[in-house]
Protein backbone atom coordinates (compact mmCIF):
# COMPACT_ATOMS: atom_id res chain seq x y z
CA UNK A 1 0.00 0.00 0.00
CA UNK A 2 2.75 2.33 1.02
CA UNK A 3 5.10 1.69 -2.72
CA UNK A 4 2.02 2.95 -5.22
CA UNK A 5 1.59 -0.65 -6.31
CA UNK A 6 -2.45 -0.71 -5.35
CA UNK A 7 -4.99 1.75 -6.45
CA UNK A 8 -6.87 3.89 -4.05
CA UNK A 9 -10.16 2.31 -3.70
CA UNK A 10 -12.18 5.83 -1.58
CA UNK A 11 -14.44 6.01 -4.48
CA UNK A 12 -16.01 2.94 -3.94
CA UNK A 13 -16.36 3.87 -0.45
CA UNK A 14 -17.70 7.30 -0.86
CA UNK A 15 -20.23 6.53 -3.99
CA UNK A 16 -21.81 3.61 -1.64
CA UNK A 17 -20.56 1.01 -3.93
CA UNK A 18 -19.04 -0.58 -1.01
CA UNK A 19 -20.07 -0.45 2.98
CA UNK A 20 -17.14 -0.67 5.35
CA UNK A 21 -19.76 -1.50 8.06
CA UNK A 22 -20.89 -5.22 6.75
CA UNK A 23 -18.09 -6.33 7.27
CA UNK A 24 -16.16 -8.27 10.81
CA UNK A 25 -14.73 -5.11 12.85
CA UNK A 26 -11.07 -4.71 12.06
CA UNK A 27 -11.12 -6.52 8.48
CA UNK A 28 -11.19 -2.99 6.73
CA UNK A 29 -8.44 -1.76 8.80
CA UNK A 30 -5.86 -4.46 7.27
CA UNK A 31 -6.26 -2.91 3.74
CA UNK A 32 -6.15 1.28 5.15
CA UNK A 33 -3.06 3.12 4.99
CA UNK A 34 -2.50 7.04 5.46
CA UNK A 35 -6.73 6.84 5.72
CA UNK A 36 -7.28 5.96 3.03
CA UNK A 37 -8.99 2.06 1.36
CA UNK A 38 -6.83 -0.23 -0.96
CA UNK A 39 -8.48 -3.35 -0.26
CA UNK A 40 -11.76 -4.46 0.59
CA UNK A 41 -11.91 -7.34 2.96
CA UNK A 42 -12.85 -10.46 1.44
CA UNK A 43 -12.75 -13.22 4.29
CA UNK A 44 -11.60 -13.62 7.58
CA UNK A 45 -9.64 -16.76 9.38
CA UNK A 46 -9.21 -18.08 12.65
CA UNK A 47 -7.59 -20.72 14.25
CA UNK A 48 -8.83 -23.40 16.30
CA UNK A 49 -7.92 -27.21 17.57
CA UNK A 50 -7.83 -30.03 15.12
CA UNK A 51 -7.29 -33.36 16.68
CA UNK A 52 -7.38 -36.93 15.48
CA UNK A 53 -10.29 -38.86 16.99
CA UNK A 54 -8.89 -42.37 16.47
CA UNK A 55 -5.44 -41.43 18.81
CA UNK A 56 -7.98 -40.02 21.19
CA UNK A 57 -9.56 -43.30 20.73
CA UNK A 58 -6.87 -45.66 21.69
CA UNK A 59 -6.09 -43.85 24.85
CA UNK A 60 -9.45 -43.12 26.19
CA UNK A 61 -9.89 -39.74 26.17
CA UNK A 62 -12.75 -37.28 25.70
CA UNK A 63 -12.85 -35.21 22.39
CA UNK A 64 -11.54 -31.75 23.10
CA UNK A 65 -14.77 -29.39 23.13
CA UNK A 66 -15.29 -25.69 24.81
CA UNK A 67 -14.42 -26.50 28.57
CA UNK A 68 -10.89 -27.89 27.63
CA UNK A 69 -8.52 -25.02 29.16
CA UNK A 70 -4.41 -24.91 28.98
CA UNK A 71 -4.29 -27.40 31.62
CA UNK A 72 -6.92 -29.67 30.12
CA UNK A 73 -5.15 -29.08 26.88
CA UNK A 74 -1.41 -30.07 28.58
CA UNK A 75 -2.55 -33.23 30.32
CA UNK A 76 -4.21 -34.51 26.98
CA UNK A 77 -0.82 -34.07 24.97
CA UNK A 78 0.94 -36.00 27.56
CA UNK A 79 -1.60 -38.92 27.29
CA UNK A 80 -1.67 -38.90 23.60
CA UNK A 81 2.36 -38.49 23.08
CA UNK A 82 4.03 -42.46 22.90
CA UNK A 83 7.56 -41.77 22.19
CA UNK A 84 7.73 -45.48 22.00
CA UNK A 85 5.10 -45.43 18.33
CA UNK A 86 6.52 -41.92 17.65
CA UNK A 87 3.70 -40.51 18.20
CA UNK A 88 3.36 -36.81 19.58
CA UNK A 89 0.21 -35.06 21.55
CA UNK A 90 0.55 -31.42 20.21
CA UNK A 91 3.06 -29.87 17.23
CA UNK A 92 4.08 -26.57 19.11
CA UNK A 93 5.48 -25.22 15.77
CA UNK A 94 7.48 -21.53 15.63
CA UNK A 95 4.53 -20.38 13.78
CA UNK A 96 2.98 -17.02 14.84
CA UNK A 97 -1.01 -17.63 13.55
CA UNK A 98 -1.10 -20.88 13.52
CA UNK A 99 0.87 -21.36 16.99
CA UNK A 100 2.07 -18.71 19.86
CA UNK A 101 0.01 -16.05 18.94
CA UNK A 102 -3.32 -17.38 20.04
CA UNK A 103 -1.16 -18.61 23.77
CA UNK A 104 -0.40 -14.87 23.90
CA UNK A 105 -3.67 -13.60 23.16
CA UNK A 106 -5.41 -16.21 25.57
CA UNK A 107 -2.75 -14.92 28.12
CA UNK A 108 -4.15 -11.18 27.34
CA UNK A 109 -0.54 -10.46 26.36
CA UNK A 110 0.00 -7.91 23.29
CA UNK A 111 2.79 -7.72 20.71
CA UNK A 112 1.64 -4.35 19.37
CA UNK A 113 0.23 -1.33 21.54
CA UNK A 114 -3.06 0.05 20.21
CA UNK A 115 -1.50 2.73 18.01
CA UNK A 116 0.74 -0.39 16.27
CA UNK A 117 3.70 1.68 16.54
CA UNK A 118 5.57 0.39 19.72
CA UNK A 119 6.17 -3.12 20.88
CA UNK A 120 4.80 -4.37 23.66
CA UNK A 121 6.39 -7.83 23.30
CA UNK A 122 8.11 -8.21 26.24
CA UNK A 123 4.88 -7.85 28.22
CA UNK A 124 4.77 -10.37 31.38
CA UNK A 125 1.50 -12.01 30.10
CA UNK A 126 3.18 -12.52 26.53
CA UNK A 127 6.62 -13.78 28.09
CA UNK A 128 4.41 -16.29 30.03
CA UNK A 129 2.18 -17.15 26.90
CA UNK A 130 5.34 -17.85 25.20
CA UNK A 131 7.16 -19.92 27.79
CA UNK A 132 3.99 -22.16 28.08
CA UNK A 133 4.33 -22.91 24.54
CA UNK A 134 8.17 -23.18 24.49
CA UNK A 135 7.86 -25.85 27.50
CA UNK A 136 5.38 -28.01 25.44
CA UNK A 137 8.73 -29.01 23.71
CA UNK A 138 11.38 -28.51 25.84
CA UNK A 139 10.11 -29.39 29.90
CA UNK A 140 6.58 -31.63 28.79
CA UNK A 141 8.07 -33.01 25.87
CA UNK A 142 4.94 -33.20 24.23
CA UNK A 143 5.43 -32.00 20.88
CA UNK A 144 8.69 -32.68 18.40
CA UNK A 145 11.36 -30.58 18.35
CA UNK A 146 11.76 -27.35 16.37
CA UNK A 147 14.65 -29.38 14.30
CA UNK A 148 11.99 -32.43 14.05
CA UNK A 149 9.49 -30.12 12.88
CA UNK A 150 12.14 -28.56 10.55
CA UNK A 151 11.95 -32.18 7.96
CA UNK A 152 8.37 -33.11 8.15
CA UNK A 153 6.00 -29.62 9.39
CA UNK A 154 2.51 -30.24 11.95
CA UNK A 155 0.45 -30.62 9.06
CA UNK A 156 2.58 -33.72 7.22
CA UNK A 157 3.06 -35.35 10.97
CA UNK A 158 -0.79 -34.61 11.40
CA UNK A 159 -2.11 -36.51 8.48
CA UNK A 160 0.52 -39.56 8.85
CA UNK A 161 -1.08 -39.98 12.46
CA UNK A 162 2.38 -38.99 14.02
CA UNK A 163 0.89 -35.63 15.84
CA UNK A 164 -2.50 -36.31 18.01
CA UNK A 165 -3.77 -32.47 17.83
CA UNK A 166 -2.55 -29.55 15.80
CA UNK A 167 -3.64 -25.82 15.97
CA UNK A 168 -4.68 -24.70 12.59
CA UNK A 169 -6.69 -22.09 10.56
CA UNK A 170 -10.08 -21.95 8.51
CA UNK A 171 -8.27 -22.34 5.45
CA UNK A 172 -7.62 -26.43 6.08
CA UNK A 173 -10.97 -28.05 6.02
CA UNK A 174 -10.79 -28.23 2.58
CA UNK A 175 -7.28 -29.66 2.45
CA UNK A 176 -8.12 -32.50 5.14
CA UNK A 177 -11.04 -32.96 3.25
CA UNK A 178 -9.38 -34.33 0.55
CA UNK A 179 -6.81 -36.39 2.42
CA UNK A 180 -8.16 -40.46 2.77
CA UNK A 181 -6.85 -40.36 6.16
CA UNK A 182 -7.48 -36.72 7.96
CA UNK A 183 -10.98 -37.20 6.31
CA UNK A 184 -11.68 -40.55 8.34
CA UNK A 185 -9.57 -38.99 11.38
CA UNK A 186 -10.16 -36.34 12.43
CA UNK A 187 -11.92 -33.28 13.28
CA UNK A 188 -11.47 -29.75 15.16
CA UNK A 189 -12.82 -27.60 18.20
CA UNK A 190 -11.91 -24.13 19.50
CA UNK A 191 -9.03 -23.37 21.14
CA UNK A 192 -8.47 -24.43 24.98
CA UNK A 193 -8.89 -21.23 26.98
CA UNK A 194 -6.08 -19.72 28.72
CA UNK A 195 -7.07 -16.40 31.14
CA UNK A 196 -9.14 -16.16 28.30
CA UNK A 197 -10.60 -17.15 24.95
CA UNK A 198 -9.29 -15.89 21.99
CA UNK A 199 -8.18 -16.66 18.75
CA UNK A 200 -6.11 -14.74 16.21
CA UNK A 201 -8.14 -12.99 12.93
CA UNK A 202 -6.58 -11.89 10.13
CA UNK A 203 -8.30 -12.30 6.27
CA UNK A 204 -7.58 -11.37 2.72
CA UNK A 205 -8.92 -8.65 0.52
CA UNK A 206 -9.54 -7.59 -3.02
CA UNK A 207 -7.11 -5.05 -4.44
CA UNK A 208 -6.52 -3.42 -7.67
CA UNK A 209 -3.19 -2.83 -9.83
CA UNK A 210 -2.49 0.98 -9.88
CA UNK A 211 -1.69 1.12 -13.09
CA UNK A 212 -4.53 -1.05 -14.54
CA UNK A 213 -5.86 0.31 -17.75
CA UNK A 214 -9.11 -0.70 -16.85
CA UNK A 215 -9.59 1.29 -13.08
CA UNK A 216 -13.48 1.74 -13.80
CA UNK A 217 -13.98 -1.83 -14.73
CA UNK A 218 -11.56 -3.41 -12.25
CA UNK A 219 -13.72 -1.12 -9.43
CA UNK A 220 -17.11 -2.57 -10.83
CA UNK A 221 -15.83 -6.02 -10.59
CA UNK A 222 -14.27 -5.32 -7.00
CA UNK A 223 -17.60 -4.05 -5.66
CA UNK A 224 -19.60 -7.44 -6.77
CA UNK A 225 -16.67 -8.97 -5.44
CA UNK A 226 -17.38 -7.16 -2.23
CA UNK A 227 -20.88 -7.72 -2.33
CA UNK A 228 -23.56 -9.75 -0.48
CA UNK A 229 -24.37 -11.74 -3.40
CA UNK A 230 -20.21 -11.67 -4.05
CA UNK A 231 -19.88 -13.11 -0.57
CA UNK A 232 -22.26 -15.74 -0.11
CA UNK A 233 -21.00 -17.12 -3.74
CA UNK A 234 -17.12 -17.68 -1.79
CA UNK A 235 -18.92 -18.96 1.51
CA UNK A 236 -21.24 -21.67 -0.26
CA UNK A 237 -18.60 -22.58 -2.01
CA UNK A 238 -16.30 -23.06 0.79
CA UNK A 239 -14.01 -20.55 -0.33
CA UNK A 240 -13.19 -19.00 2.50
CA UNK A 241 -15.48 -17.59 6.09
CA UNK A 242 -16.66 -14.33 4.02
CA UNK A 243 -15.43 -11.01 5.77
CA UNK A 244 -19.15 -9.84 5.13
CA UNK A 245 -21.07 -10.32 8.33
CA UNK A 246 -23.87 -13.20 8.75
CA UNK A 247 -23.07 -15.21 6.23
CA UNK A 248 -20.80 -18.25 7.54
CA UNK A 249 -23.53 -20.48 7.62
CA UNK A 250 -22.80 -21.52 4.26
CA UNK A 251 -19.19 -22.00 4.46
CA UNK A 252 -20.28 -24.41 7.66
CA UNK A 253 -22.45 -26.15 5.66
CA UNK A 254 -20.19 -26.66 3.19
CA UNK A 255 -18.06 -28.82 5.62
CA UNK A 256 -20.27 -31.39 6.92
CA UNK A 257 -17.60 -33.34 7.34
CA UNK A 258 -16.17 -31.39 10.51
CA UNK A 259 -17.48 -29.32 13.19
CA UNK A 260 -15.88 -25.97 11.29
CA UNK A 261 -18.50 -24.29 13.40
CA UNK A 262 -15.90 -23.76 15.81
CA UNK A 263 -14.10 -21.20 13.71
CA UNK A 264 -16.91 -19.15 13.36
CA UNK A 265 -17.80 -18.95 17.08
CA UNK A 266 -14.22 -17.91 17.31
CA UNK A 267 -14.93 -15.42 15.94
CA UNK A 268 -17.06 -13.49 18.64
CA UNK A 269 -13.78 -13.63 20.62
CA UNK A 270 -10.96 -12.69 17.96
CA UNK A 271 -7.58 -10.60 18.25
CA UNK A 272 -7.01 -9.25 15.13
CA UNK A 273 -3.50 -9.97 13.89
CA UNK A 274 -1.23 -6.62 14.59
CA UNK A 275 -0.36 -4.98 11.30
CA UNK A 276 2.04 -1.68 10.45
CA UNK A 277 3.66 -1.40 7.22
CA UNK A 278 7.02 -2.97 8.56
CA UNK A 279 5.02 -6.41 9.86
CA UNK A 280 6.77 -8.36 7.64
CA UNK A 281 10.33 -7.45 8.84
CA UNK A 282 9.40 -7.45 12.93
CA UNK A 283 8.01 -10.97 12.48
CA UNK A 284 10.60 -12.31 10.66
CA UNK A 285 12.81 -11.14 13.36
CA UNK A 286 10.05 -12.42 15.36
CA UNK A 287 10.56 -16.00 13.95
CA UNK A 288 14.38 -15.94 14.04
CA UNK A 289 14.64 -14.68 18.03
CA UNK A 290 12.09 -17.24 18.69
CA UNK A 291 13.74 -20.31 17.35
CA UNK A 292 16.55 -19.32 19.48
CA UNK A 293 14.79 -19.41 22.78
CA UNK A 294 12.47 -22.44 21.70
CA UNK A 295 15.69 -24.39 21.32
CA UNK A 296 17.05 -23.35 24.63
CA UNK A 297 19.80 -21.28 23.49
CA UNK A 298 18.33 -18.33 25.20
CA UNK A 299 15.74 -17.71 27.75
CA UNK A 300 12.31 -16.38 26.40
CA UNK A 301 12.84 -13.71 28.72
CA UNK A 302 15.82 -12.42 26.47
CA UNK A 303 13.87 -13.41 23.17
CA UNK A 304 11.56 -10.97 24.14
CA UNK A 305 13.82 -8.08 25.21
CA UNK A 306 16.05 -8.19 22.16
CA UNK A 307 12.40 -8.76 19.40
CA UNK A 308 10.58 -5.49 21.43
CA UNK A 309 13.97 -3.57 21.07
CA UNK A 310 14.37 -4.69 17.44
CA UNK A 311 10.58 -4.15 16.54
CA UNK A 312 11.15 -0.50 17.67
CA UNK A 313 14.54 -0.06 15.45
CA UNK A 314 12.04 -1.43 12.32
CA UNK A 315 9.36 0.92 13.20
CA UNK A 316 11.43 3.96 13.47
CA UNK A 317 13.48 3.40 10.66
CA UNK A 318 10.25 3.46 8.51
CA UNK A 319 8.94 6.50 9.90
Amino acid sequence: MSNGVLLNLDELIKSGDVDLDNYYDGTAGLFNYEKSQYGIPKDVSTVALWYNKTLFDEVGLAYPDETWTWETFVAAAKKLTNKDKGIYGYAASNNLQDGYNNFIFQNEGTILNETQDKSTFNNPNTIEALQFYGDLINKEKVSPTLAQLAENDPQTMFQSGKVAMITHGSWMPGVFKDNEYTLANVDCAVLPQGKVRAAELNGLGYSIFAKTKYPEEAKKFVAFLASKKGNEIQSETGTAIPAYKGLAEGWVKAYPEFQVQAFVDELDYGVMRPFNATTLKWENLQTETLNEAFTGKITVEAAAEKIQKGTDKIIKEND
